[in-house]
């Protein structure tokens, strides 16, 4: 990923794939450096996880994407990737962060209160095989 700095998704991908025609022609054929996306906004948490929204075209983002965060995790309870879910979606897309606060206050004092089903705190997983 590289940080261009532009002020519109437009400028962001033409820079994009002047960057990626400028880096190609210093590999040998047949290899090619295409350009692919653009991400904003965009948070990165660290190393291969982060969120943002997804462009391929500059009038209308694709989705909202998110790699390696508990909204793709199958490792947490839903109630954990509902409420990151919610937040990233009211974070990038609504550009709400005092709402994203707010909401997660609220799913905390419900959970506190014993106002969530207990289901929605269960995490659950599979044994396989080792080996034997």
């Amino acid at each position: 990923m590289v940080k261009f700095g532009p002020k519109t998704v437009a400028e962001a991908m033409k820079l994009g794939r002047e960057a990626a025609a400028y880096v190609t022609n210093f590999f040998t054929k047949p290899i090619n450096l295409d350009f692919e996306k653009v991400y904003w906004p965009y948070l990165l948490i660290n190393k291969k996880r982060y969120a943002g929204l997804y462009w391929t075209k500059p009038e209308k983002h694709d989705k909202l994407d998110a790699k390696g965060i508990e909204t793709v995790r199958r490792d947490s309870c839903q109630l954990v990737s509902t409420v990151i879910e919610t937040c990233l979606h009211k974070i990038l897309i609504d550009r709400d962060t005092t709402g994203a606060e707010a909401y997660v206050k609220n799913v905390i004092a419900d959970l506190l209160q014993n106002k969530i089903d207990l289901s929605y705190l269960v995490i659950s997983k599979g044994l396989g095989k080792t080996g034997f």
